[in-house]
Order: C-alpha cells, then sequence, then structure tokens
C-alpha cells in the first residue's frame, strides 16, 4: 500500500522517471507491483498524452508477471482513439482478447466511437458487429461516450 501512494503521487506529478526508479528498487526487493499499481500508472500516463509510457507500463505488468486489468487497457484504448489512433486501439484490443482480458462496453465503445469520429463508418460498424458476437451488450450510451 505505501508503494501504491508514492507511485501515484510520483506519477501524477509528472515524475516517471522515478516512478520507474521505485518499481525497479520494488523488483530488486522482491516485492511484486500490485495490477492496481500498474493500472494506475497505464491510467495516468495515458491521461497526460504519454501513450509511449502506458503502453511501456503495460508491457512492465507482462514482464513482472502482473495480470493484465481491463481498466488499465481501456486506458489506452481511451488515449489512442483520443489522438485519432483507431487503427492502434483495435491492435491493443486485439492484445486484450489475447490476454484473455475480456472487453467491455468502455472498450467497445471507444473503438467504435473513434472509428466513427474519424469518419470511418465501415471500421465502427465491424467494431460493434464484434461487441455483438463477442456477447458485450451495445447500449445507445456506450454509442454515445
Amino acid at each position: 500500500v505505501a508503494f501504491q501512494k508514492v507511485l501515484d503521487v510520483n506519477a501524477k506529478k509528472d515524475r516517471l522517471d522515478e516512478v520507474d526508479e521505485i518499481i525497479q528498487g520494488m523488483a530488486e526487493a522482491g516485492i511484486k507491483p500490485e495490477p492496481a499499481t500498474f493500472t494506475s500508472l497505464v491510467s495516468i500516463a495515458a491521461k497526460q498524452g504519454k501513450l509511449k509510457k502506458a503502453e511501456a507500463w503495460l508491457e512492465e505488468m507482462r514482464a513482472h508477471g502482473v495480470g493484465f486489468t481491463v481498466q488499465g487497457f481501456n486506458a489506452i484504448l481511451a488515449a489512442c482513439a483520443k489522438h485519432g489512433l483507431e487503427i492502434k486501439a483495435g491492435k491493443w484490443l486485439k492484445v486484450m482478447q489475447t490476454s484473455r482480458v475480456k472487453p467491455d462496453e468502455f472498450s467497445f465503445g471507444t473503438l467504435i466511437n473513434a472509428c466513427a469520429n474519424s469518419g470511418k463508418s465501415e471500421a465502427a460498424a465491424a467494431w460493434l458487429e464484434r461487441a455483438r458476437r463477442d456477447g458485450v451488450p451495445v447500449t445507445r450510451p456506450m454509442l454515445s461516450a
């Protein structure tokens, strides 16, 4: 819990280099970061527009054997969509699924809206169909998110 708070404070203050050092120190001390720790770091980096850093944290999760979370992937998807990178977002959704993390309404809604907002209606329709095929309920709020 103490590590989580220190990491959150440093990440929110944009001290991501210090966060890297703390994670390294935890690993050297044999302390395995919690999924919530990495999820928080991915979300903060993504919200700050640091997509490459957010992606790096997802890779760190894998390297540390920490389970992926839907929230971490959704943060990446939202950051990709915000920057008009719907193809990259689609790739992350596929990584999400191969990592055995089930996309939720937000995951698909983010992709559908990103495609629709960039004028790629066929891609939006394809993701909508994929959501339905995967059993994710498609609702009006999801489509206007």
